[in-house]
């Protein structure tokens, strides 16, 4: 309660430390003396399984008010590494599940008390035991039904729209599938658009890429073309003046002269 960040729990202890006259005690047994002193001018907090055993003893004049602040379990401490931690541990589970564990704080708390009717035979007990057998059956819930909303006096328009209102069909989510098919349908029609876009794109950028190299390959040839006519041109025998000279010969003689200048 000191470094709770809870409002009602920082009230409570700056109440408690400003209490003229000190609030704390050192034991339980010094708590429960001075409430049972106080005539109902002081309350003492302790832990909820102390506080039922105390109420079902003698002389049964203290009672236990609201519920429980908060939740805490026992442990069997055993030695580290020691090899009855899981037996330990199997053995609590196995009858807290069997409901041993409930059987037993009832036969001690409220069987064995000393504050029920018949000199120790609480009636407490049995009572819980009814109670949680018509809950489990739903009686509660049933009985609830017929004297507040099936016996009320507004007609049973009540009782209906209770009944229609404790469960959930899928025409009452339906909208969540909806909205969720409409996203689906959404998030295809984004990627789709984003898929087109990236292809157009892609397709102008590998266009102008062949392009280049089309034009690139076809400047190559020009400028081997222009070095052949250069540097790879046929180069002939030099004839002498006299025979350049001579008057026109018949084609025959004209290639026999060829060949005999060869």
């Amino acid at each position: 309660m000191v470094r709770s960040k809870i409002a009602v729990f920082e009230k409570m202890w700056s109440y408690m430390k400003s209490a003229e006259s000190s609030v704390f005690v050192k034991t339980t047994e010094e708590g429960v003396l001075r409430v049972r002193k106080s005539k109902g001018k002081y309350a003492y907090l302790l832990e909820s399984t102390m506080n039922e055993y105390i109420e079902q003893r003698k002389p049964c004049d203290t009672m236990k008010v609201g519920g429980n602040l908060d939740s805490k379990g026992y442990g069997v401490a055993t030695p580290k590494g020691s090899p009855l931690r899981n037996p330990v541990n199997l053995a609590v589970l196995k009858l807290n599940e069997q409901g041993l564990l409930d059987k037993l704080k009832n036969k001690w708390w409220y069987d064995k008390g000393e504050c029920g009717s018949g000199g120790g035979d609480s009636k407490v007990s049995p009572i819980n035991l009814a109670v949680l057998k018509l809950n489990e059956q739903a009686v509660l819930d049933k009985l609830k039904n017929k004297w507040w909303y099936d016996k009320g006096e507004c007609g049973n328009k009540d009782s209906a729209r209770k009944d229609k209102t404790s469960a959930l069909s899928l025409s009452n989510v339906a909208g969540v599938f909806y909205i969720l098919i409409g996203g689906l349908g959404l998030a295809m029609l984004v990627a789709l658009v984003e898929f087109c876009y990236k292809s157009r794109t892609e397709s102008r950028r590998m266009k102008q890429i062949i392009s280049d190299a089309m034009l690139s390959s076809t400047l190559s040839r020009m400028n081997r073309n222009e070095s052949g006519g250069e540097n790879g041109r046929i180069v002939t025998h030099d004839f002498p003046k006299e025979a350049q000279t001579l008057p026109c010969m018949s084609h025959a003689a004209g290639m026999g002269l060829g060949v005999s200048g060869m």
